[in-house]
């Protein structure tokens, strides 16, 4: 899975498949349990052995056995295949703290076995849990509250809690105390384990037990393709001026709109004073060098899926210029939502009361969808609005999307995200077809 062409350059031995390594049997021999709640210096000890030595093995024995603490060795070790360790947890925060004994063979590749336990430090008298349940549901694009506790103790001043997935925050409050806003879009499908974690004033974290959060399985099923004859590729654009609100859901996008362009691209310039770029469609000029302030942009087009697997969809910009206080670089400076075949799929509104909060960064627009197989529609909403009731920034927003199933990618990298462009492709249908393992 590292390697550009497994099947022809598989190495043999411990870089990847390991067939000829001696893996080390570890254990912990003494010391408090898996789970246990342990405070101040606490001793622990294990072992190891090779249990599969045969006329093949290039070790003979255990070289070293260390310490390791949530995932950074420690510097104890001892060269011996067992010993014991001393372990103050005073160094240590409160909450939940992974221990692991590492035993290397004596073989030059030094393969590495490995044995592992959690235990809960409590010398402050500092905690945080999920209140609720252990377990919890939600839909693929539901949004759920999750209650969250924090001891506060004797320590640091705790100023928030965060559910996190992979390291990745998913949610969170301030406070020590509530209910996090948990939506179902920031998961992946099937079982995700979220920790709490309460932040702590000097930078320090302290974890608490996981719980497991489903993600249902809602796949959008999409409709017969339409004829290609009849299939004009590109996005149609209706733009409303000074329709743009605070949300989404209050702009209105039902109205006449004041100007229709049509475009190969799903890609917008809103600066006024400058022309469409790269086949962008125009901006709605305001006025000469003026910015599109209160500008409702809705963008409608249809596409294929051949495929059925998850499809993430992102957002992208590029500041051109900025006014009024409100920072270029790259910022989304729009309100926007996206539907497939109705659904929405993905939602954010740059405003939370009188906070104007632009996305600066790509991964946080991230939402995906599971399709199958058939034509899909899409509609994107933006609505440029103001940062203080005049002013704007002004930017190039491009829309990405990248298929996310087992053995698939599309045109290009399979790490990049690629912009729904037809440009250089003139037989594809719509404004985008995705293949398996071919974009065009």
């Amino acid at each position: 899975m590292t390697v550009a062409m497994p099947d022809t350059n598989m190495f043999q031995g411990d870089l990847l498949s390991q067939v000829h390594a001696d893996i080390p049997s570890v254990a912990f021999t003494s010391g408090p349990a898996d789970g246990a709640t342990i405070s101040g210096s606490v001793t622990l000890s294990g072992s190891a052995y090779l249990p599969n030595l045969n006329n093949q093995s290039t070790a003979t024995g255990i070289a070293k056995l260390r310490l390791f603490v949530d995932g950074l060795d420690t510097g104890a070790f001892v060269s011996a295949a067992s010993g014991s360790f001393i372990l103050d947890t005073t160094t240590l925060t409160d909450g939940i703290h992974e221990v692991r004994f590492v035993a290397f063979n004596n073989s030059a590749a030094a393969s590495q076995g490995r044995a592992s336990k959690n235990f809960q430090v409590n010398n402050l008298g500092q905690s945080v849990s999920v209140t609720g349940s252990s377990s919890y549901n939600v839909g693929a694009s539901q949004t759920i509250s999750i209650p969250v506790s924090a001891s506060q103790g004797s320590g640091p001043v705790i100023t928030g809690i965060q559910l996190q997935s992979l390291g990745r925050v998913v949610g969170s409050i301030s406070g020590v105390s509530g209910n996090v806003s948990l939506s179902g879009t920031s998961l992946a499908y099937g079982s995700n384990t979220l920790t709490p974690v309460a932040i702590l004033s000097g930078g320090g974290q302290v974890q608490g037990p996981s719980v497991t959060v489903t993600r249902r399985f809602q796949p959008i099923a999409g409709s017969a393709s339409t004829p290609l004859a009849q299939r004009n590729p590109g996005f149609d654009f209706y733009y409303f001026p000074g329709a743009a609100q605070k949300t989404i859901a209050a702009t209105n996008f039902s109205g006449t709109p004041a100007y229709v362009r049509h475009s190969n691209t799903l890609q917008i310039n809103p600066v006024s004073s400058t022309p469409g770029l790269m086949n962008m469609p125009d901006a709605y000029r305001v006025a000469a060098g003026g910015t599109n302030v209160g500008l409702a942009v809705m963008i409608k087009g249809a596409f294929t899926v051949t495929t059925a697997g998850e499809y993430a969809f992102g957002f992208t910009a590029s500041a051109l210029s900025s006014t009024g206080g409100v920072k270029g670089g790259g910022i989304l400076w729009s309100s926007y939502s996206l539907e497939i075949d109705g659904i929405t799929v993905s939602t954010y509104d740059c405003w939370s009361g009188s906070t104007f909060n632009a996305i600066a960064n790509q991964a946080d627009t991230l939402r995906s969808a599971y399709l199958l197989p058939g034509e899909h529609t899409i509609t994107v909403k933006l609505a440029n609005v103001p940062s203080n009731g005049t002013n704007t920034a002004d930017a190039s927003l491009g829309f990405l999307c990248q298929f996310r199933g087992l053995d698939a990618n599309m045109r290009g990298s399979p790490a990049m995200f690629q912009t729904f462009n037809t440009n250089g492709y003139a037989a594809a249908p719509y404004f985008y077809t995705v293949n398996k393992n071919a974009g065009h």
